[in-house]
């Protein structure tokens, strides 16, 4: 309890929606009756009195920028208040998708107040200011994971992605299907990630790079004696998740250099630049980044 405000666990939802125009907006992250409670709630008689006619929230979630302005005025000022701009900054961090610190960093106060009551549509226009370049040098760590929670969602949204997990496996899957013309197939217990129109079937891997772990390892190939794929698609990506190199090996030549593991029960596959070289394996590097 702070301030006479409850802030319990609330589900997280998707931070970004677009408009029609292809350009994203402001959402809620919590339900908008429940986003209403806690503005409503902020201990000043004028806010209170405000919030029906300054809290514009559309059915989809979407807070129009003008209302975000308006809560972020508050923020700042409270209208004389502390205790009131304390409770306005913590649920502004609460309800919407970027922290108070960090919308306090590119909005301008002078533009806010100036922009909170206008009449224009200005949704575009503070977007385009919250998504310039972000120092992420001088971010803090909570907008960084916040920051990175909503690429990841946003990614899974986009369907390149089918969790908000790592995005290596799942990124990889979507490029090589889509880029391969291959047709994936969801059942991964069936040891491969998808096949083409001949029926060939394909496990896909994916290895990112970077300068604290160079190491070419795919993640694990199981049940590799009982066949589970006839050629293995693996993708190796410099940190910025830009395509180094990827080949299509052949089920043979996998067995041929796969090492079996007894500690994982599975085989351990280096995916290094030199196997390419070997007639059998076919280079996709150009068809992936073309």
């Amino acid at each position: 309890m702070k301030g006479g405000l409850t802030f319990a666990a609330l589900p997280y939802n998707t931070a970004w929606c677009n408009g029609p125009d292809g350009i994203p907006y402001m959402r809620l992250t919590i339900a908008a009756k429940q986003a209403r409670e806690f503005i409503e709630q902020i201990p000043h008689s004028t806010c209170t009195r405000a919030a029906p006619h300054r809290w514009h929230v559309a059915d989809d979630g979407t807070v129009r920028a003008q209302s975000v302005l308006w809560l972020f005025c508050w923020g700042k000022t409270g209208m004389g208040s502390q205790t009131a701009a304390g409770e306005a900054r913590r649920v502004f961090d609460l309800i919407l998708p970027v922290t108070f610190d960090r919308f306090d960093a590119l909005i301008d106060h002078r533009y806010a107040r100036a922009h909170r009551y206008s009449r224009e549509d200005i949704d575009a226009e503070l977007t385009a200011i919250l998504n310039r370049e972000i120092d992420l040098g001088r971010a803090s760590v909570a907008d960084l994971l916040k920051l990175h929670a909503q690429v990841l969602e946003e990614l899974r949204r986009r369907g390149i992605m089918r969790s908000s997990n790592n995005p290596v496996a799942d990124y990889t899957e979507h490029l090589v299907t889509t880029k391969l013309g291959l047709t994936l197939r969801h059942n991964s217990a069936a040891g491969h990630d998808a096949v083409d129109n001949k029926g060939r079937r394909y496990q896909i891997k994916g290895r990112r790079l970077t300068p604290e772990n160079a190491s070419t390892e795919l993640s694990a190939i199981r049940n590799l004696p009982g066949k589970p794929f006839d050629f293995l698609i693996g993708v190796v990506y410099r940190p910025d998740f830009t395509v180094d190199y990827a080949a299509q090996v052949p089920y043979e030549v996998v067995v041929e250099l796969a090492k079996y593991s007894k500690h994982t029960n599975a085989y351990r596959f280096l995916m290094r630049r030199s196997i390419i070289v070997d007639a059998r394996v076919t280079d996709v590097t150009d068809r992936l980044t073309a």
